[in-house]
């Protein structure tokens, strides 16, 4: 959380994991905090400035409004989080974000543009494996292709391409995007078998999908909270395996299992 964009990134990441993680405790403590949790982390957003993370905020809260079933009021609570934020910073927040319709304009998002082509010019001359992984090589050898030093590329995607090369983009875009489709399938049989259990695969779609907007701001191929989820992603689709297997009868047909609420799912595969 070294830089405004990263903790932008984080924050909402955090959030669909605090708001759908309400549903698996049962103290109105519990579930309050995590509520406040995820309202401030909306609010923090915002005040971050960050416009990775401000188009993160918005694509994951279009996502967590169209499936909830109380859309008006989600949209209220939303707005009630948003509005402080934005009102305590306007000045200077609206004008932050006006330099996504024209970023030729502003020196910063100009400046991205700017180390992007750089970073297509460095990895033409270390196309297979790259200059090194962790952005400290292609930091030392910028100044021979952006004309500056101690810089990084501020895109993940092409951090990752430059630092280890075509192989690892492509294993890296697989494994996140990959989850993310993956994800979405798993809410969609979950809805239909097991509607308690569709918060668990659309918590960790939602927070893939944060990140995978916010990176193309950002250069952070060791942020580790990605790859927590990534791990997080991998257990439930053992325990996705479980369930699917569970819910066969004898003739092959699919059942609804019997589960009232996500706390109890730990039955199904955990031994009593």
């Amino acid at each position: 959380m070294s830089d405004n964009n990263t903790m932008a990134a984080g924050l909402a990441m955090s959030i669909p994991l605090c708001w759908h993680g309400r549903a698996l405790v049962r103290s109105k403590w519990a579930k309050l905090g995590l509520l406040v949790f995820a309202l401030g982390s909306v609010s923090a957003i915002i005040m971050t400035h960050s416009r990775g993370g401000a188009l993160a905020l918005g694509v994951i809260s279009l996502v967590m409004l169209l499936r909830t079933r109380r859309k008006a009021l989600g949209a209220l609570v939303l707005a009630t989080a948003i509005s402080p934020a934005v009102y305590m910073v306007r000045e200077t927040y609206f004008d932050r974000l006006a330099t996504l319709e024209h970023p030729d304009e502003e020196s910063s998002a100009r400046s991205r543009i700017d180390y992007a082509y750089a970073a297509l010019r460095m990895w033409k001359d270390y196309p297979l494996l790259g200059v090194g992984f962790g952005t400290y090589n292609q930091m030392a050898l910028w100044d021979k292709y952006a004309g500056l030093n101690g810089a990084v590329v501020h895109n993940t995607y092409l951090q990752m391409l430059v630092d280890s090369g075509t192989g690892a983009l492509l294993v890296y875009v697989v494994l996140l995007w990959g989850a993310i489709i993956w994800l979405g399938v798993s809410v969609r049989q979950m809805r239909r078998n097991c509607p308690s259990l569709e918060i668990y695969p659309a918590a960790l779609q939602e927070s893939l999908i944060a990140f995978a907007v916010a990176s193309t701001f950002l250069s952070q191929v060791r942020f580790d909270f990605i790859y927590i989820v990534l791990a997080a992603a991998a257990s439930w689709r053992e325990v996705y395996k479980d369930l699917q297997n569970r819910v066969q009868d004898s003739q092959g047909r699919t059942a609804e299992l019997p589960v009232e609420h996500p706390i109890q799912a730990r039955r199904l595969w955990v031994g009593k």
